[in-house]
């Protein structure tokens, strides 16, 4: 079998990061001297930012207008900037947290910039206190003072363009830990919210926060965008998932620090979160391995599902498929990761009525063998990639428990960092980079490569390449009037499991009812059983042994 490969050699020196657009032209790369935009067909270097002493940490690229890219970076002092791509010039538009005083100095932890370049979210430190900042880019002003620049070109237009006035960015909300802003916000709580928040109780560290944009469903949409309107999150610690909006700040008002538009509370702390393509889905993993499904078109749990078995706490959780049309005649397969290497897969047939898990892989006995990376591959339907600590990479099918193909690097190269590998997932081209080093190791330039995957080329994973076409129309989510919803919520409240019920089969095993034996003591269990199954249909799985799948191993370096 002949299998393409290619292997760039003229990286910078010491890439810290990679992203690549969304349209599949450009491949960012972030380095200790800034940064480089790169063709991703031809691989030629076509722009750079070189800035000594800043070392790009993280990078984000988008397209905004044709041939025209926003790009948004952290660097290794924790300061935030955008930047924009056009006709092989990067230019800086802002800086997002400009030091004013080094005793008070704000630091950007993360930055995310929404998909077209509207909206941004920065996640900021300072003496102790963790905050988001959420900005409002003047996009279009940017790219009208752009195309004022270019008619004004005369020799060269980069000088033109390093004097232009650019657009201020609009701060639209500042969000705190909600026990932090209680007792300042000038809006009265209601009584179920003062509950959460009193669950929640005071936190006396810094608190890290996890977000996710949404975009607009059924009522909310007005015209065919991909825009965000709002955002999810949540903070560790915390049970709650809360949702706000991206609507524009009035001028005259002054106090940022609201309550959120929505709160979704859970029984335990949340550990990990995921979002589905269309955001209609809203994953969450909790401390007591439960995996909660919020359907936000409804507003409730699609499904509960409590992974007791599962005696490590839960690392990860991702989406493996595309949002289907809905979720009452299709399935929705969730990846979830355990601290102790442990991988499985939660499928959920229709609303509630149906859950199943898989278990793919056993507990890590050597720290080598634990899975660092366990990313979706959002063009190959039902596979995963998974890179382990020792330098081992496999595509694995979550439905069918097998590895499909092993990615074997050529003698003499391996992962530039086994802890953090550099890599991207090309949409577009259907391929995997991956940054890696010749070894020995030696100072002279070209020891800093990029390896190339293209999974096209490979006859075993090109039946599960997933067409544009097919991609578009998983993508579309079903969208519903309220009558429709109130319908349906009607007919989920019928199927809620009642206390006294037992469990119905699922696997072909019995499932576990509150008189079964089990490692966790009987009173805390009948006490969990009892409060979750006043309002969710709760199904608890037992695990089933791995069978021994043949493993076909992809080497690029030999034709089969």
């Amino acid at each position: 079998m002949s299998v393409c490969c290619v292997i760039i050699d003229q990286l910078p020196e010491n890439a810290t990061c990679l992203a690549l657009s969304e349209d599949g032209q450009y491949l960012s790369v972030g380095h200790p001297r800034g940064l480089s935009l790169w063709c991703a067909s031809s691989f030629r270097c076509v722009a750079e930012w070189s800035q000594d002493m800043i070392e790009i940490t993280a990078i984000q690229i988008t397209k905004v207008a044709e041939n025209t890219y926003l790009l948004g970076t952290v660097d290794d002092m924790g300061v935030a900037r955008i930047l924009i791509f056009w006709s092989e010039i990067i230019q800086l538009l802002r800086i997002i947290n400009i030091m004013e005083d080094i005793s008070n100095r704000s630091i950007c932890i993360t930055l995310q910039v929404s998909q077209g370049g509207d909206y941004g979210i920065a996640s900021m430190s300072c003496n102790g206190a963790v905050w988001l900042e959420i900005f409002y880019f003047p996009t279009e002003s940017w790219l009208r003072e752009l195309g004022f620049a270019i008619s004004q070109k005369k020799d060269s237009i980069s000088p033109i363009l390093s004097e232009v006035q650019w657009s201020p960015v609009a701060v639209i909300n500042k969000i705190k830990p909600l026990h932090c802003v209680m007792d300042t916000i000038s809006e009265s709580p209601s009584q179920f919210d003062s509950h959460c928040l009193a669950l929640d109780g005071k936190c006396s560290v810094a608190r890290a926060c996890t977000v996710h944009f949404l975009l607009p469903l059924s009522g909310e949409r007005k015209e065919n965008t991909d825009l965000p309107n709002a955002l999810c999150m949540w903070w560790s610690d915390s049970k709650h998932l809360l949702q706000y909006s991206l609507q524009k700040a009035t001028k005259s008002k002054s106090d940022f620090h609201c309550l959120p538009g929505l709160l979704w509370p859970n029984a335990n702390k949340i550990v990990c979160s995921a979002v589905s393509e269309c955001t209609r889905y809203i994953a969450l993993g909790l401390s007591d391995t439960i995996v909660c499904l919020w359907d936000r078109n409804f507003g409730s749990p699609v499904s509960v599902l409590s992974m007791y078995d599962v005696d490590s706490a839960f690392f990860g959780i991702h989406f493996v498929d595309y949002c289907p049309v809905s979720v009452d005649d299709s399935k929705l397969h969730l990846l979830v990761k355990c601290k102790s290497g442990e991988l499985y897969t939660v499928i959920i047939i229709g609303r509630g009525r149906e859950l199943r898990m898989l278990q793919l892989t056993e507990r890590a006995k050597d720290n080598a063998d634990l899975s660092i990376v366990t990313a979706a591959v959002p063009f190959l339907q039902d596979l995963t990639l998974v890179i382990q600590r020792n330098g081992k990479m496999y595509l694995q099918d979550v439905i069918n428990k097998t590895n499909v193909c092993s990615l074997i690097l050529p003698a003499n190269h391996t992962l530039a960092t086994s802890c953090n590998p550099v890599f991207a997932l090309n949409s577009q081209h259907h391929s995997l980079l991956i940054q890696v080093v010749k070894e020995p190791l030696s100072t002279e330039d070209g020891n800093n490569q990029l390896y190339i995957f293209r999974f096209g080329e490979c006859e075993i994973v090109k039946p599960c390449i997933i067409t544009p076409s097919d991609s578009n129309e998983q993508n579309t989510c079903h969208f519903v009037t309220l009558n429709d919803l109130c319908n349906q919520h009607l007919q989920d409240s019928s199927l809620v499991v009642k206390p006294s019920q037992s469990f119905s089969e699922v696997n072909g095993e019995e499932a576990i009812d509150d008189r079964v034996k089990t490692s966790i003591p009987q009173a805390k269990y009948k006490e969990d059983m009892s409060q979750r199954q006043r309002h969710f249909p709760l199904q608890v799985i037992r695990k089933k042994p791995i069978p021994q799948a043949q493993q076909v191993v992809w080497s690029p370096a030999n034709n089969e």
